[in-house]
């Protein structure tokens, strides 16, 4: 009797003695202890990440970077059509995109005329993004009437602005003619080609 006692004693303390230890492998959560090993999970390397290209800010075309001259003037049935030349005398690359301005100098100061967008066959055309490199020129077409209206006769200038596009300061040119202060003067955007 006594040693059957003895006997199950003795299993218990095995029983508890195991439950013990599997209790410390797999922790009160349940989850395998740091001594466990844990499985290696293999990744591929990683791929190179792509080297960023650096892009660098083109300068707005100014009248300080470019040089404005007249390239070439018809009239015909009261009509001036000219066209403009903006050189880039600077060393480095400018970009312009859109329509300049245009004003005319009088007795009276500057008329600060309405500056219409097309309105001819050749100055229509859509505004294309230039980048000019150093030397290279920009060109647009303008047109304005010196023709007298019933508003009174076309008023004679002795030099006038031009603004390079998305400009407040222009460049000032020495030229005279007549215009009539009561019509739009037309202009085309800037072309990196001279018009026909």
């Amino acid at each position: 009797m006594r040693f059957a006692r003895y006997s199950v004693l003795v299993v218990l303390a095995l029983l508890l003695t195991g439950c013990a230890a599997s209790s410390t492998a797999t922790g009160a959560s349940g989850s395998p202890s740091a001594s466990s090993p844990s499985p290696v999970v293999e990744s591929a390397s990683p791929s190179p990440s792509p080297t960023p290209t650096a892009t660098v800010a083109v300068a707005l075309c100014t009248n300080a970077t470019n040089e404005v001259s007249l390239a070439s003037q018809e009239g015909g049935a009261g009509t001036i059509r000219s066209v403009w030349k903006a050189k880039n005398v600077s060393n480095a690359p400018c970009s312009s995109y859109a329509y300049p301005g245009m004003d005319f100098h009088v007795t009276g100061g500057w008329l600060d005329l309405h500056v219409h967008r097309g309105g001819f066959q050749d100055i229509n055309e859509t505004p294309q993004r230039i980048v000019l490199q150093p030397g290279g020129s920009l060109y647009f077409v303008s047109y304005w009437s010196e023709a007298d209206t019933a508003a009174g006769p076309c008023k004679q200038f002795d030099r006038l602005k031009v603004t390079l596009p998305n400009n407040f300061v222009s460049a000032e040119i020495t030229q005279a003619g007549c215009v009539s202060a009561s019509q739009p003067v037309d202009v085309g955007p800037v072309t990196a080609a001279a018009p026909a």
